[in-house]
């Protein structure tokens, strides 16, 4: 989202197949990024060890979303 503005002031510059490139290069690193922090380094085994160290853990996962605000589960 950061690079998007960036992305855009390059279509002048560049052609347009290589513009396309870059905003697909934009996005596979971004969800790259997100794998990696939530399955791999993050989220999903900080969860796993605080549910097997804090039984009650388990309650409050099924109660509150993991990341984003919203209506309860």
């Amino acid at each position: 989202i950061a690079a998007t503005s960036s992305w855009l002031q390059l279509l002048p510059q560049q052609p347009v197949v290589v513009w396309s490139l870059f905003g697909l290069g934009l996005l596979f690193v971004s969800r790259i990024m997100y794998s990696s922090l939530v399955y791999y380094t993050g989220a999903i085994p900080a969860e796993f060890y605080s549910k097997q160290k804090r039984p009650a853990y388990a309650e409050y996962q099924n109660r509150v979303n993991r990341f984003f605000p919203g209506p309860q589960k």
